[in-house]
């Protein structure tokens, strides 16, 4: 697993804790980070896998969570979710959306990581931004 510099300590501690393979990249965004992995899984023959842009990991991640909120609390039918890459928001929301298509799904993110917002107004995927600095 590869992760930006600024990476956070206690979610730093988790992942290893749980015994993966961490390298920390020299960038301070994801965005950089993300191409050195990418370039760093061709030079060692490795598969790359997005955390975020990858179907499977839509279905996987955010898709399974709503399975078990639902599963929890079968008339939930708003939710607020973080919208980070998009790929927890997106897997949970086709879920939601599919159990009850009436139910309403509204995406939140930090005013220092406007990725969703600048992409609504853009009218498309704005897929870089600088790092948000921790504040």
């Amino acid at each position: 697993m590869c992760v930006p510099k600024t990476v956070d300590a206690s979610k730093l501690h988790g992942i290893v804790a749980r015994g993966a393979e961490v390298r920390i990249s020299e960038f301070r965004g994801y965005d950089e980070t993300q191409d050195w992995a990418i370039e760093l899984a061709k030079r060692e023959g490795r598969p790359f896998l997005s955390a975020f842009d990858d179907v499977r990991v839509m279905a996987g991640n955010g898709g399974t969570l709503a399975r078990e909120v639902l599963d929890e609390i079968p008339a939930a039918a708003t939710f607020l979710l973080p919208v980070g890459g998009g790929g927890l928001s997106a897997g949970f929301s086709f879920v939601a959306k599919h159990r009850n298509p009436d139910s309403i799904v509204v995406g939140c993110q930090h005013e220092s990581s406007p990725g969703l917002a600048r992409s609504l107004e853009a009218g498309q995927a704005i897929t870089r931004l600088p790092p948000a600095e921790a504040g």
